[in-house]
């Protein structure tokens, strides 16, 4: 069951980077913290350029990413769990 939670977890807060991505190509200076609905979850994410931070939890289970991006054409440069 733990690992199926930490699935779950991750896969919110990758959703997370995606919707921040998305934030950004529709605002490029967008800057700040913001709260995704995910299904019946939530994600937050944090983006102070060039850096992402993400942060989901599933029941007991949390996973944060950290990514960087190139903002100028929004491609990852780098991604870890941290």
């Amino acid at each position: 069951m733990e690992a199926e939670f930490k699935e779950t977890s991750s896969a919110l807060a990758e959703a997370c980077v995606d919707t921040a991505l998305l934030r950004l190509a529709v605002i490029r200076t967008f800057t700040g913290s913001d709260t995704e609905d995910v299904g019946a979850e939530t994600c937050t994410f944090t983006v102070s350029p060039p850096n992402i931070d993400t942060t989901a939890t599933y029941r007991d289970s949390i996973t944060n990413l950290h990514v960087i991006y190139n903002p100028a054409d929004l491609s990852i440069v780098s991604w870890e769990e941290i």
